[in-house]
């Protein structure tokens, strides 16, 4: 049995990359600093709050908070994009393109850049997920390697999902909104 992927990374995937590893391998950091913006954030709007009642008029102080807060909001909100955009920006250009393998006995990943190639029991994978449009293998906290279910070829998805399962001992973790 041989399932084949073709993958381009792009802002899409990139982005997919970026929400499995905050949804799972980086869970921990993730919730404490999205705790510590939104506290942030009620502290600011607490600040404020006798300027919203016209109590007091806001001076520079107040408007650059106000502009901190703002900042922070879209940063929450957009966190995958945003991580997304950074990886695409450090990414090699010749490592865009991937076209991937899996067999009986391990996987080949190959981009212009260089050929990779894993037997199951040796991958050091941290997790898999379905995120959207993406199976992502999730290396550690910081890599992680796509491939985009649009292009499988050699069967259905949810057979290289048991493929996958029997042969790594990991399960398919599916990642939503």
């Amino acid at each position: 049995m041989e399932f084949h992927f073709t993958t381009v990374y792009d802002r899409a995937c990139m982005t997919a990359m970026a929400k499995a590893l905050r949804k799972t391998v980086r869970r921990k950091h993730s919730r404490r600093t999205n705790l510590f913006g939104y506290l942030l954030i009620a502290f600011v709007l607490f600040l404020w709050l006798p300027i919203f009642t016209g109590r007091r008029s806001a001076d520079f102080g107040d408007i650059v908070s106000l502009i901190v807060i703002i900042v922070v909001a879209v940063v929450l909100w957009k966190e995958d994009s945003l991580n997304a955009l950074i990886a695409q920006k450090r990414m090699l250009p010749t490592s865009k393109h991937a076209e991937a393998s899996f067999t009986d006995s391990g996987y080949r990943n190959v981009t212009d850049a260089a050929v990779t190639e894993w037997k199951y029991e040796n991958i050091p994978l941290a997790a898999i997920c379905d995120v959207g449009d993406y199976v992502v293998f999730l290396l550690n906290k910081n890599f992680a390697q796509a491939y985009d279910k649009r292009t499988l070829t050699g069967g259905s998805i949810e057979d290289f999902y048991r493929f996958i399962e029997q042969k790594t001992g990991i399960h398919v973790v599916k990642i939503g909104g």
